[in-house]
């Protein structure tokens, strides 16, 4: 089915929920956005590889909820491929969730996306992606954008990726937390936590991985980080100041590293490391 411009699903205050399913393929030529405006409850589902494609995806835009549920093998959201710039928004100014499911099945569903993922976006918007089993790609990510957003991203489950080819900003001037868990990958080029005054990012990795590629690895003087002391097994070491991190090969054996606030600090990141993870920070 091909949709010559909008999918818009709950705009203008109104309810609806919609499934695609039975080997459908949805194209939408221009933007899809569940839960429009002005109060709206709106829910998508795309399950048993069926797959949708759209230029630009949002959920929950000006004080509305949403919630996008994909699960399956070969189900696909496939965002901006045309123009090579599509965003995938979760939380624009309302309250939104996505859901990218399939037990442990490391087929899973998957979320394409061209450009960025952003998750909470706005003030007082609330916006969290879960990846159990399925996989979102992207060239960049922010999680909590604006101050006073909030966003949330966890990967948990053998088989759930996340995977970001430039940096991820988690608390870019809101607060944001990056979960990895249970087996959980989650590859980026550059991990920045708190990026900008007031920005508050966390991360919290329990028997998980992170890669990261280039040595970006990132909290600004204004939101400085503190990493729990515990050694790192990975491909890669760490090492740490009071303002930046940056990724070199591993020693021969694990290196342990600990990464200290300076006397003052304003909306610390933090970043949590529990016995059993592996992969740089």
């Amino acid at each position: 089915m091909n949709v010559g411009d909008d999918l818009l699903l709950g705009y203008e205050g109104g309810h609806a929920s919609v499934t695609i399913e039975q080997n459908a393929t949805v194209a939408v030529t221009s933007r899809t956005v569940v839960g429009g405006r002005n109060g709206g409850v709106s829910t998508l589902n795309i399950s048993s590889g069926n797959i949708l494609t759209s230029e630009t995806f949002a959920i929950a835009n000006e004080n509305t909820k949403g919630h996008v549920d994909l699960t399956g093998a070969g189900t696909q959201l496939n965002i901006g491929r045309t123009s090579g710039v599509g965003d995938l928004v979760v939380g624009s100014s309302g309250l939104a969730t996505l859901s990218v499911s399939d037990g442990a099945n490391v087929d899973g569903a998957n979320v394409d996306v061209a450009d960025a993922v952003k998750v909470g976006v706005y003030d007082g918007c609330n916006g969290a992606v879960t990846i159990d089993g399925g996989t979102v790609s992207a060239n960049s990510a922010i999680v909590g954008d604006a101050y006073g957003a909030t966003g949330a991203v966890t990967v948990t489950g053998a088989g759930s990726r996340f995977d970001v080819a430039g940096s991820a900003d988690v608390g870019h001037r809101g607060n944001g937390t990056l979960n990895i868990a249970s087996s959980g990958q989650v590859d980026v080029g550059g991990l920045r936590l708190g990026a900008n005054s007031p920005g508050s990012g966390q991360l919290d990795i329990s028997s998980g991985q992170l890669d990261i590629s280039a040595s970006s690895c990132k909290s600004a003087p204004q939101a400085p980080a503190s990493l729990i002391n515990r050694t790192v097994q990975s491909t890669s070491a760490v090492e740490c100041s009071s303002e930046t991190c940056s990724a070199h090969p591993k020693e021969p054996s694990p290196k342990r590293v600990e990464l200290l606030p300076p006397a003052q600090t304003q909306t610390p990141a933090i970043l949590i490391w529990r016995s059993g993870s592996s992969g740089p920070v």
